[in-house]
């Protein structure tokens, strides 16, 4: 076997493996977007607005001030 029959043989062989490992890269990028996409849909859907939040923390904080002013006149 010469030379040229060598490189005729196994650069086909070795640009199919480059060429199928860059086809699976950019699937699994693809595969990526759609589920970035997917996450960004469903976020709003599975976590406390900020308006909500903003709520219940003021409560939050109401019922420590509630808290340290008992505590503050037991003190006195």
């Amino acid at each position: 076997m010469d030379l040229q029959t060598l490189i005729n043989t196994v650069l086909p062989l070795i640009c199919v493996a480059i060429g199928w490992f860059c086809k699976e890269l950019w699937n699994a990028v693809q595969d990526l977007k759609d589920d970035l996409t997917d996450i960004r849909t469903h976020l709003a859907d599975n976590y406390v607005k900020k308006e909500d939040f903003a709520s219940r923390w003021d409560e939050v904080l109401k019922a420590v001030h509630r808290i340290e002013d008992k505590l503050d006149a037991l003190r006195k």
